[in-house]
């Protein structure tokens, strides 16, 4: 195997879902040694994990210059801003796998798309990364995103996902997340209360706590009852948990 090869990543998502289905908020990845995984089923999310699901909030964007010139956290109430160190983006920095020289990044949907700051139904977009050095330190690929809309529904692996076989050849991922995959992080009361669901920014950090555990999610309330799904005939079709819902798609693939 030639462990000192150069690769360039490519990383692609796509929203797999119906017209009206479930939005996907920006894609966080890492690429690292497999020490590190974002989340335990069965156990109390971290606050990295709570930040994606509840908000859809990685903490990457806090270093992207002035953060409130950038689109996807422009307007954020400044008092509800968690430190960079309890977001995935700084608990996988401080980690084994971050010091050791893991790479993570945050996937954005399309700056000129009018969705602006998440993937809906039909959205896709691409970015890439250099996988320099020693592959052991970047054989392994995470992700996590917040399924929209949700108090705290997300999408991830708990286990990272090898990226090559045996002789240290790259061979990639293509993989569909289904609706029956979604977790619940278990961290804010599933109320679906449209003041406690993030439809604007003015929600951006409330909601009941729940104290719970990572999860399968339950599933949204159904129409008709008063859930997430009454708020807007725009997402009548969210219900990620009828029989074969296709969330969305990652590709990762050689450049």
């Amino acid at each position: 195997m030639d462990s000192t090869k150069i690769i360039s990543a490519k990383i692609t998502i796509i929203n797999l879902g119906p017209r009206f289905g479930c939005a996907i908020t920006p894609l966080w990845f890492a690429f690292h040694d497999g020490s590190f995984k974002p989340f335990t089923s069965g156990c109390p999310a971290s606050t990295g994990i709570e930040q994606i699901a509840e908000d859809g909030f990685t903490g990457i964007d806090l270093l992207i210059g002035d953060i409130f010139n950038n689109q996807v956290v422009k307007g954020l109430p400044i008092q509800n801003l968690p430190p960079y160190s309890k977001t995935m983006g700084g608990i996988f920095a401080a980690s084994s796998a971050g010091i050791k020289g893991g790479i993570q990044g945050v996937l954005y949907p399309d700056p000129i798309s009018p969705n602006g700051i998440a993937f809906f139904p039909g959205d896709s977009n691409t970015t890439v990364r250099n996988l320099n050095g020693n592959f052991l330190l970047h054989r392994y690929f995470s992700f996590a995103a917040m399924v929209f809309p949700s108090n705290d529904a997300f999408m991830s692996a708990e286990d990272p996902i090898d990226l090559f076989d045996n002789t240290g050849k790259f061979v990639g991922a293509d993989f569909i997340f289904y609706g029956n995959q979604v977790w619940d992080a278990g961290t804010e009361v599933n109320d679906e209360s449209s003041t406690n669901v993030p439809f604007s920014l003015a929600s951006f950090g409330k909601g009941k706590p729940e104290n719970g555990v990572v999860k399968i999610h339950p599933g949204l309330k159904p129409r008709g009852s008063g859930g997430v799904l009454d708020v807007t005939p725009l997402l009548a079709n969210a219900d990620f948990k009828r029989p074969d819902y296709q969330v969305a798609r990652i590709i990762i693939s050689e450049l």
